[in-house]
C-alpha cells in the first residue's frame, strides 16, 4: 500500500507539471522545487481550466468556473482513463485479475484503494409481474349457479419496470373489452388471466454506485397465473319412502346428506341406518361410472339395489343425468358400505 500511495504522489507530479501554465524558481522551497506561478487574470477573472495556484500554502485546480482545493490530499483529482491489468497470466491487482478492466476512469485518486479492493457488480433489474382477483371470488360453484356480474381487479408488482399502462382481460383465452363480464348459469369453468403492460424503468445504481444499464427494464407486458370459476355436481345419499326416489326427496336429503369435495362422487363411504324402515339411495353424475360393490353388515350385496339412471335438478335448477342406487327393501340398524367407482 506504501507503495501504491508512492505511485500515486509521482502520478500526481507528473499531472500538476503537464498543466502547469509557467514555472519560477522559488528559494522558499528549496533549489529542488519550482513554485507554481498564476498571472492575474485566472485569480480575480476567468478561471482557466486546469490552471493552478497556490494561496497560503494550499494548492487550488480550476475547472473554468471556480477553484478547487487539492493540496493536502488528492480529493479533487480524477483519473482520466480505465487502466486493463496486462502484466502476464497470474497478474492480480487488488481483487483484478489478468485482462480484466479496472474503472479508473472520472474516479477519485484518493478512492484507488477502495477501487482496487472492490469489483462492481452489475445490478439485479426485478421484472414487473401481474395477478388477478375476482369478485365474486372465484373458486367451485355448483353446476348453474347464477354468478351474476364478475368484476377482474389487476394487481402485481412493478419492480423496476417504470408504470403500468393498459390492462387486458382475458376469458378462456379470448378478451374481453373490459373488466367486467357475466356469467347468468356457470355449466363449465371459465378461466380468466389479465396481461399489465408498463413503460421501460429507470437505471438504477451497481453495487459501487455507479449507474449501470445492464438488465434494464424494457417497455413490455406481462400475464397473471389464470383463476378460474370451476362447476360440479354433488352427490347425494339419504332415506327416502318411495323407490327410487323423487327429485325432492334427494334435494332434501331425509337423514342423509350431500358432498361436494373433490371426489365428486368416486368416494366410498359407509351409511348407518337407524330408527324405522326406510329405503337406502346413494345417487351421483353419471357421467362417473358404476359402482364397484355395495357391502351389507360386511356382505357382497350390489345385487340387493338397483341401478336406475334419472336427471337430478339440483338446487340451481340445473338437470344432470344421475345414476341412482336404491336399495330394493327398506332397512333399519344396518350398516351399509358404498365403494369406489369402478
Amino acid at each position: 500500500m506504501r507503495k501504491l500511495f508512492l505511485l500515486v504522489l509521482v502520478l500526481l507530479a507528473v499531472q500538476f507539471s503537464g498543466i502547469a501554465q509557467q514555472y519560477t524558481n522559488s528559494t522558499l522551497w528549496g533549489n529542488g522545487f519550482n513554485r507554481l506561478r498564476i498571472i492575474a487574470a485566472d485569480t480575480v477573472g476567468t478561471k482557466i481550466s486546469g490552471s493552478l495556484t497556490v494561496i497560503g500554502g494550499t494548492l487550488y485546480i480550476a475547472d473554468g468556473t471556480k477553484w478547487s482545493q487539492v493540496s493536502g490530499g488528492t480529493s479533487n483529482l480524477r483519473f482520466t482513463s480505465n487502466v486493463v491489468v496486462n502484466g502476464g497470466t497470474g497478474t492480480k491487482v487488488g481483487i483484478w485479475n489478468e485482462g480484466e478492466t479496472i474503472p479508473l476512469a472520472g474516479k477519485l485518486y484518493d478512492s484507488l484503494p477502495y477501487i482496487l479492493a472492490t469489483k462492481c457488480n452489475h445490478p439485479s433489474y426485478v421484472t414487473p409481474t401481474a395477478s388477478i382477483t375476482a369478485s365474486p371470488a372465484n373458486g367451485s360453484y355448483e353446476r348453474g349457479t347464477n354468478l351474476g356480474t364478475i368484476t377482474l381487479t389487476a394487481g402485481g408488482s412493478i419492480g423496476n419496470g417504470g408504470a403500468y399502462t393498459t390492462n387486458t382481460f382475458y376469458q378462456n383465452a379470448s378478451p374481453l373489452g373490459g373488466n367486467t363480464t357475466t356469467v347468468s348459469s356457470l355449466t363449465s369453468t371459465q378461466t380468466f388471466y389479465v396481461n399489465r403492460a408498463y413503460t421501460q424503468g429507470a437505471i438504477i445504481n451497481d453495487n459501487c454506485g455507479n449507474p449501470d444499464a445492464t438488465g434494464r427494464i424494457n417497455a413490455g407486458s406481462a400475464n397473471s397465473s389464470s383463476i378460474s370459476f370451476t362447476a360440479f355436481d354433488k352427490r347425494y345419499w339419504g332415506y327416502s319412502t318411495s323407490s327410487p326416489p323423487s327429485n325432492s326427496e334427494v334435494l332434501a336429503v331425509a337423514g342423509g346428506s350431500t358432498d361436494n369435495t373433490v371426489s365428486k362422487g368416486k368416494g366410498a363411504f359407509v351409511i348407518t341406518v337407524t330408527g324405522t324402515n326406510k329405503y337406502v339411495f346413494y345417487t351421483y353424475p353419471a357421467s362417473y361410472g358404476d359402482l364397484s360393490s355395495i357391502t351389507i353388515s360386511g356382505l357382497e350385496s350390489i345385487g340387493a339395489f338397483t341401478k336406475t339412471v334419472g336427471n337430478v335438478t339440483n338446487a340451481q335448477g340445473f338437470a344432470v343425468s344421475y345414476n341412482i342406487y336404491t336399495s330394493n327393501n327398506q332397512f333399519t340398524n344396518t350398516t351399509i358400505s358404498f365403494n369406489s367407482v369402478n
